[in-house]
């Protein structure tokens, strides 16, 4: 199970740190990788405002690509120490530059260094993708506040980039956090005896 490489997908207000939370009782051993953005954002002393997409598009957009650099280098740090781990994120910055600031900053991201290694282990890691529910939608005066339609469409954005780059995903659509922690952790140990590891 260690040697999983696993990711908790989608969109703010969707639950993934929660369930993250879930599952480490069940992880024993796993590195997480958590809150990059979060980090990120309280390092320059930013506010919320500060980088808001239609506001401020380069800071926006200069967020989404330190998040972007910080992921690439956590996940090859991971790889060359040959250790699994449990991550927040996956290629989610790629898809806020795409849905708030079009294809052209997709495209600028597309060619960050190391993206592409990063992209080969994608297709053989575990990601999980959290659909957006009404009743997750919070506001923790960090993150940009959005309706369920616009989380629905950045998660449309998130599923087009993991099929242009082959990878693949297991979407989790329900809303309990117990029925989401158990569809997990059974399709990881399905994941983890066809590689004839345990979890």
């Amino acid at each position: 199970m260690e040697s999983l490489r696993i990711y908790i997908s989608g969109a703010h207000s969707t639950g993934k740190t929660t369930v993250i939370h879930d599952l480490l009782p069940y992880l024993p051993g796993v590195r997480v990788e958590v809150e990059t953005a979060r980090r990120i954002i309280n390092s320059h002393g930013w506010r919320r405002d500060d980088f808001h997409p239609d506001r401020s598009p380069e800071l926006f957009e200069q967020l989404n690509r330190e998040i972007l650099l910080a992921n690439i280098e956590l996940e090859k740090e991971n790889f060359v120490a040959q250790r699994g781990f449990l991550c927040d994120r996956c290629l989610d910055p790629m898809a806020y530059m795409e849905m708030y600031l079009g294809p052209e900053a997709l495209e600028r991201a597309v060619h960050t260094e190391g993206l592409s290694a990063m992209i080969a282990r994608l297709q053989t890691s575990v990601i999980f993708l959290i659909e957006p529910q009404p009743e997750c939608i919070s506001d923790d005066s960090v993150r940009l506040v959005s309706t369920l339609d616009e989380l629905r469409t950045y998660s449309t954005h998130l599923k087009r980039l993991y099929a242009r780059f082959h990878i693949p995903y297991v979407t989790v659509p329900m809303l309990d956090r117990q029925e989401r922690v158990s569809f997990i952790l059974q399709y990881l140990r399905e994941k983890s005896s066809s590689l004839g590891e345990s979890v």
